[in-house]
């Protein structure tokens, strides 16, 4: 917990002479030298700030993570923006001195890097807000994070994290729904149910074989299925459906689940129920030409999610229904996302015409850019790859090429295809995405972006359950059944 204590203005008055003259003839940070575990607010100075809300309501969080003996990755974000020309100040003391120190003037609210030829023994991060040109401090934040130089990154079990994260995640969002039946729940949404959900709730409790949890989620999925036998989108927290036709990337989901299931529970009927499913969403998901379709009520649409396309999917259920054609599907759909993905960046848009040309679409804000649907790719396409998906593989090695020439693993909330962020805020489910883009960057970015993933906690339902998703996969918890 940290500790809030104001610098009195006598002090003040003592450091921040001291502190400006020793910047203006060395143009490098003084030290100021802070008691532990203390944050601290010169009320005077800060009232003559524009920050809004006021910077002692700011929350600084940060990871520290060794790498080696003598190194450390480290990463800070705040939970408001700096003005660009205000001063970031990043350090890493030991015992109470200045071991390393960067410093930042670009403005934003997340930043990270890496510390070299630190000393052997504990550490701690501390980060300080100044105004320009260092004139005067805002804000001193001590014991954002701490790391020793034996734990080196890597020593926590994955599988454990991500347990810790499903387990959280399944006490937030899954709720009773009637006798034998769970649904998970979206909290911003007036606790309604999507089938999306219901997906994702059945696939975590696979992997992480929670069987009891498994069944309440299927049960409340076949509960709500429509006259094509799959699962209708959107339901009310009264049980009423407001949503009717099926999503296909849930039904791709549940099925996908069910096959898992099937492996590690083999006698409860999930293999009967997923071959079941898989030939329904054959026959109402696909189009006869062996695109992806929105869903079960589109009719021959030409509009596509790229989100919605699960290549890895497809190779289980031709092995799993001994269906060849789910082989041409992974192959046709993998090529048409390779295509239409940017060439400079890979990212590919939330929706597209089969031709590549934009649908007109009116319930997403960005419909032709990499958004809140389309932060889903990179997580199917890892899976694809991961079977050694060529497309897939192609694509990822782009975007993987795109955050390198960054430098940044901190995405904020959605990006135009050519890379520019459409927003200021960092966004956990990009975060999410981003470990998969990184797999196929260097090997300091991917462990960055691991870092930022496992100390991120997500409050709404959508960024908690990508979180524990990705957390599930990269653990191999999902690894498909081949």
């Amino acid at each position: 917990m940290i500790r809030r204590s104001v610098i009195g203005i006598s002090v003040l008055a003592i450091i921040l002479p001291t502190l400006l003259a020793t910047n203006l003839s060395t143009n490098k940070t003084a030290t100021i030298e802070m008691s532990n575990s203390r944050v601290s607010f010169p009320q005077v100075l800060v009232s003559q700030k524009s920050y809004v809300p006021a910077i002692n309501t700011w929350s600084i969080k940060g990871t520290l993570k060794s790498t080696t003996a003598n190194q450390a990755l480290w990463t800070v974000r705040s939970s408001h923006s700096v003005p660009p020309g205000d001063v970031v100040d990043i350090e890493i003391h030991q015992n109470g001195r200045k071991i390393w120190q960067s410093w930042s003037t670009q403005g934003g609210h997340a930043w990270h890097g890496q510390a070299t030829n630190l000393p052997s023994g504990s550490w701690s991060l501390d980060v300080g807000i100044f105004q320009p040109q260092w004139a005067s401090l805002d804000g001193w934040w001590n014991q954002v994070a701490s790391a020793h130089s034996g734990n080196v990154t890597g020593t926590t079990s994955l599988p454990i994290i991500a347990d810790q994260a499903y387990q959280h995640w399944r006490k937030t969002y899954v709720v009773s729904a009637g006798p034998g039946m769970l649904r998970v729940i979206r909290p911003q949404n007036q606790n309604d149910t999507v089938s999306e959900g219901i997906g994702y709730g059945m696939l975590l409790a696979a992997g992480h074989n929670d069987l009891s949890t498994f069944q309440g989620l299927w049960a409340y999925a076949q509960k709500y299925r429509d006259a094509y036998g799959l699962m209708n989108w959107e339901i009310k927290a009264s049980g009423q459906v407001i949503g009717r036709g099926s999503a296909t990337d849930a039904d791709e989901d549940m099925a996908y689940a069910l096959v898992l299931a099937h492996q590690k529970w083999p006698h409860h009927g999930f293999g009967q129920a997923a071959k079941t499913l898989i030939n329904a969403i054959l026959a109402h998901d696909v189009s006869v030409t062996n695109r992806i379709l929105p869903g079960d009520s589109w009719g021959p649409t030409r509009i596509m999610n790229p989100s919605y396309i699960s290549p890895a999917y497809y190779q289980v259920f031709a092995q799993f229904t001994h269906n060849s054609r789910w082989n041409s599907i992974a192959q046709i759909n993998s090529e048409w996302l390779a295509k239409n993905a940017n060439t400079q960046t890979g990212l590919l848009p939330d929706w597209l015409n089969a031709n590549g040309t934009a649908p007109s679409i009116s319930w997403d804000q960005y419909p032709q850019d990499w958004y809140y649907d389309a932060v889903r790719v990179p997580w199917r396409l890892w899976m694809a790859a991961s079977l050694g998906n060529a497309s897939a593989q192609k694509i990822l090695t782009t975007e993987g090429q795109w955050i390198q020439r960054t430098g940044n693993v901190s995405l904020t909330s959605g990006y135009t295809l050519n890379g520019q962020p459409l927003n200021h805020y960092q966004s956990g489910p990009f975060l999410s995405a981003c470990v998969f883009m990184t797999q196929y960057a260097n090997s300091a970015m991917r462990q960055e972006a691991l870092n930022q993933l496992e100390t991120w906690h997500s409050t709404t339902y959508y960024g908690a359950s990508l979180r524990a998703l990705a957390l599930a996969t990269l653990a191999k918890e999902l690894t498909p059944p081949l």
